[in-house]
């Protein structure tokens, strides 16, 4: 068993600790009888109500299944944060409700803590929308504890991302702008292959005239498709033209050329490192949220008519 628990993900054993420390912790306290969450004919309607202001339409069995099941996963997240007094110590929780309770008193003159404890009371923690998420989100980076990524899987992941870690070809170009096509091409005829162009060539251009270390997503993002599609293809050293791009015409050659380099982990670790935590957080929530399942079971009203 040890050898399965040292073979999971670092992010999941991380998960997993979280978990079991939390009810643990309970288990300490007299109030470590199971907490059932009610799913009543209230709740289920205010459930199908959010997801048709999100999707427009009603939700299928299967959908609404679904979503009950994310939103009883929320309100035990909410539960076990408030249980572990996250909304006491958390300074966003804290300035929220104030502010709530001085709009809703202007003239009153209690202190602050008067206001949090008199919040807490009307049940303003549990039902704010902004405290309600800034618990769930606490609660579930709490139980989700961020490992060290080990280099190994970084580079596996890296390796298995190429497309968007390989740094892509380079281009430096030359170009020349003109108005009009017809500018252009008789411009082309004044200019040699492997030359520079002639000085004065072309009009006044906001991006210059030479252009180092582009990328092909870089020119068809300044240019367009069809000048990149044009650089993409040229031999170095040869001039292109007339080029259309989205500003009017051009003069073209490829200075150099720089091919496709294979990813190395230096430059993009931070960046690999969050993508491959990103990737396995849901997987690491699901294992973590396993013992919360327990503590806070689901529980169907008897009179509620479930369409699954």
């Amino acid at each position: 068993m040890l050898k399965r628990f040292a073979a999971l993900h670092p992010i999941l054993r991380f998960a997993l600790i979280g978990g079991v420390l939390f009810v643990a912790q309970r288990a300490l306290t007299p109030a470590a009888a199971p907490e059932p969450i009610t799913v009543d004919a209230a709740w289920l309607a205010r459930v199908q109500a959010d997801w048709r202001a999100v999707a427009g339409s009603a939700p299928s069995a299967v959908e609404l299944r679904a979503a009950v099941e994310a939103a009883v996963d929320e309100e035990r997240l909410l539960r076990a944060a408030l249980a572990a007094g996250l909304d006491r110590g958390d300074p966003v929780v804290r300035q929220h409700l104030i502010r709530n309770m001085r709009f809703a008193f202007p003239d009153s003159r209690r202190s602050d803590d008067d206001l949090l404890r008199e919040a807490r009371a009307l049940g303003m923690s549990q039902h704010d929308p902004v405290v309600r998420r800034r618990l769930v989100q606490r609660m579930a980076d709490r139980l989700v504890e961020t490992p060290v990524v080990p280099r190994a899987a970084l580079e596996t992941y890296v390796e298995a991302h190429a497309d968007r870690y390989a740094r892509s070809a380079r281009y430096d170009i030359e170009q020349h702008y003109f108005e009009t096509v017809e500018a252009a091409a008789q411009a082309r005829r004044r200019v040699l292959d492997d030359q520079p162009a002639p000085a004065g060539l072309g009009q006044p251009f906001l991006l210059g005239t030479q252009l180092t270390a582009v990328s092909p997503a870089q020119l068809r993002q300044r240019f367009g498709e069809a000048f990149a599609e044009r650089v993409l293809g040229a031999a170095p050293g040869r001039w292109q033209g007339p080029v259309a791009s989205a500003y009017g015409w051009h003069l073209l050659r490829v200075i150099d050329h720089r091919p496709p380099q294979p990813p190395a982990l230096a430059p993009v670790r931070r960046q690999a490192a969050y993508a491959w935590l990103a990737a396995r957080q849901p997987e690491a929530l699901r294992a973590a949220m396993a013992p919360l399942r327990q503590h806070y079971p689901l529980q169907l009203d008897p009179q509620l008519a479930v369409p699954w």
